[in-house]
């Protein structure tokens, strides 16, 4: 997967998208430009983003989060370990404009 990015005006910023998908969000909408946030990926967190569920997971021991007691638990290797499922959390890092040719701007 290549880079993500955030966008205020897409899902209210919650989610990342790509490029791509933001480029077709600002087509379909009609928009020359938009502000946008690179995507930085979090590491070492006691939490993790579920793709099955579109929420937030918890890996602190002792709380409910991924693993056999989840209905959507999947593991990776078909026995047991972590799931498919896990994803990562992420941060926002520069922003800058986007154009609808796919360009970078300074604000």
């Amino acid at each position: 997967m290549g880079k993500l990015y955030f966008s205020n005006s897409i899902h209210e910023g919650m989610f990342c998208h790509t490029k791509n998908d933001i480029l077709e969000e600002m087509w379909d909408r009609g928009l020359n430009e938009l502000i946008v946030y690179e995507a930085i990926r979090e590491l070492h967190t006691p939490y993790f983003f579920c793709k099955h569920y579109n929420e937030i997971g918890l890996t602190i021991e002792g709380e409910i989060g991924c693993g056999k007691e989840c209905e959507g638990y999947k593991p990776r290797n078909g026995k047991s370990g972590c799931c498919q499922h896990r994803g990562f959390c992420y941060v926002r890092g520069n922003k800058f404009k986007l154009l609808i040719d796919g360009k970078r701007s300074s604000i």
